[in-house]
């Protein structure tokens, strides 16, 4: 049937299953914190920034690597944009004067 195949395929890819969401979170909270701040600005550059590291690592690693590539460019995708806002964050506790 349709879905033994389907469940089949994705055994390949059950580790990024599992480590997507683990990954994913520290972007996801800090979108919640820069939504706080009304900071759209600042979350745009984040996206903006992470997607040159998406497509940087996505080409460089779709020819040899396939799906599994594409998978580990999305995880730095989302590991980049926590990390830019992080960065960014640190500007805004300066505006904001947060301690």
């Amino acid at each position: 049937s349709k879905e033994s195949i389907i469940l089949e395929l994705s055994h390949d890819y059950i580790i990024w299953i599992i480590l997507f969401p683990i990954i994913a979170t520290p972007s996801y909270i800090w979108d919640g914190i820069f939504i706080g701040f009304t900071a759209s600005k600042e979350m745009r550059n984040s996206m903006a920034g992470a997607l040159v590291v998406y497509l940087s690592i996505f080409y460089i690693l779709k020819s040899n690597f396939g799906n599994h590539g594409l998978w580990i460019a999305l995880l730095l995708f989302v590991m980049s944009r926590a990390l830019i806002q992080w960065i960014l964050y640190r500007n805004i506790k300066k505006i904001y004067q947060i301690t």
